[in-house]
């Protein structure tokens, strides 16, 4: 019975040691999944500056 329980207790100190090492893995995945989400709005909006002042060239010189 002793060693039944303490083949039970091994067990789920297991798991639980495999179930901390998926999360704090998720985690990381997760923040690098952030970072690269704010890094491709910045890359957006600059994108988007471009694109405006490249519109404002050509309509400065159609005007001239």
């Amino acid at each position: 019975m002793k060693e039944t329980i303490n083949y039970y207790q091994k067990l789920y100190e297991s798991a639980m040691a495999f179930a901390m090492r998926k999360v704090l893995r998720e985690e990381k995945k997760k923040k690098k999944l952030i970072n690269r989400s704010t890094q491709m709005t910045i890359d957006i909006e600059n994108l988007t500056k471009m694109i405006k002042e490249k519109e404002n060239e050509i309509a400065n010189k159609e005007k001239e």
